[in-house]
């Protein structure tokens, strides 16, 4: 009998990262509706709906992921990703938008924790997952570096209308479920023999819970990195407003992009490096004060683009060690529920963040939004600094 090669699924990852993201939406997206008359709260308004939405299902599909397979939740992403693209073509309302983004964050739902936990299993049945934080760099300088294309091709295609942007990001869907047909389902450890989701998702819980409920480390390095990503995403969208405020055009906004993206690319390709000869805990505890102290730089105008690039060499950079040590720690059968778990907690952190931060921008301006943010989190930096050392002895990565 011919044994399966998982360690294929790695190479056809890699495809559909670069395809998946091809498409620069990510770049113009407020901008587009900026354009619809929305103002910075509404941008906010709708933001918090995709997150709301995220909440109540990130845990479910990532439940669903782990019981009828990785493989699976990510080709339901992919179909409902495009018909998101296509409401957000054809909308005209806010309440028309809100649905768009609703469906948009289900469709990440079901990819997000399946991708990785599907990356990492097919490494673990060969045998060979200490080669994650390798190959999770590599598709982090993928995904970057696709960005770097894609913003500035979606900044041309958004200079002369925003729905081509759409449009491309349609047919790119359809190329990457193509592509997503082509993975393999790796072993995921525990066999789940329940035919009835009801109580099969609630003994994902469960075990998940169990998985986690004695790694105080990990706990906590869930909720901070949740914390630190929302901030970041929130100056990455934010930024661009601010940008166009300043009387930059489209296609320049997304050469800004693409920039933010090289530097993160570059970040995660050096991550492996930076992670065998500092470790983990000093990139974790010593990393976030420079985010901060970025995000105050913002409101000094020359030093924008500087100070966007450097956040974005950071952010990548820790998200590879912070994907490392997750994985390593969680049990291959609820992995994806509790990949999902963190997701859900960076939900929450965007939804009380987005919307707040658009209407504090409508009253007082973007420039002085971003010192309020830059000093919350150097605030947040700082007791990190302090907390980490007494929550690093609790939970140990395996």
């Amino acid at each position: 009998m011919k044994k399966i090669s998982y360690y294929k699924n790695v190479t056809v990852n890699y495809l559909f990262t670069f395809i998946k993201n091809a498409a620069g939406t990510q770049g113009i997206w407020m901008l587009y509706l900026a354009s619809k008359g929305f103002s910075l709260f509404e941008l906010g308004l709708l933001e918090g709906i995709f997150h709301v939405t995220s909440i109540l299902m990130e845990t479910p599909t990532g439940a669903i992921a782990d019981i009828f397979g990785r493989k699976t939740s990510r080709i339901v992403g992919v179909v409902l990703n495009i018909g998101a693209a296509v409401m957000m073509v054809l909308a005209q309302s806010f309440w028309l938008f809100a649905a768009a983004f609703a469906l948009t964050a289900i469709s990440y739902n079901f990819e997000s924790g399946a991708d990785e936990a599907l990356v990492y299993d097919s490494l673990k049945a060969e045998g060979k997952e200490k080669r994650y934080i390798k190959v999770a760099g590599r598709i982090e300088v993928i995904f970057q570096a696709t960005g770097v294309v894609a913003f500035i091709v979606g900044g041309a295609l958004g200079n002369i209308k925003y729905e081509y942007v759409y449009n491309l990001s349609i047919a790119l869907g359809v190329v990457s479920l193509a592509v997503a047909l082509l993975l393999k389902e790796p072993p995921m450890g525990e066999e789940h023999t329940s035919k009835k989701l009801l109580p099969a998702m609630t003994r994902q819980y469960i075990e998940s819970f169990k998985a986690v409920r004695h790694n105080g480390r990990l706990l906590y390095l869930r909720l901070f990195s949740s914390l630190i990503g929302a901030s970041i995403t929130l100056t990455f969208y934010y930024m661009q407003i601010a940008w166009q405020q300043a009387g930059y055009s489209v296609l320049m906004i997304g050469v800004f992009l693409a920039a933010h993206a090289l530097s993160a690319a570059v970040g995660a390709l050096i991550a492996e490096r930076v992670d065998k000869r500092f470790g983990d805990d000093a990139i974790l505890r010593y990393i976030p004060p420079v985010f901060a102290a970025a995000m105050l730089a913002l409101y000094f105008e020359p030093v924008t683009l500087a100070a966007f690039c450097v956040m974005g060499f950071f952010e990548a950079l820790v998200f590879v060690a912070m994907r490392d040590y997750l994985n390593k720690s969680i049990p291959s059968e609820t992995r994806a529920t509790i990949l999902s778990f963190e997701s859900l907690m960076f939900s929450v952190a965007m939804i009380a963040l987005f919307p707040v931060f658009g209407f504090v921008s409508d009253q007082i301006g973007l420039k002085f939004t971003f010192v309020i943010l830059g000093g919350l989190m150097l605030t947040l930096a700082l007791v990190n600094l302090k907390v980490y050392k007494r929550v690093n002895g609790n939970g140990k990565a395996g």
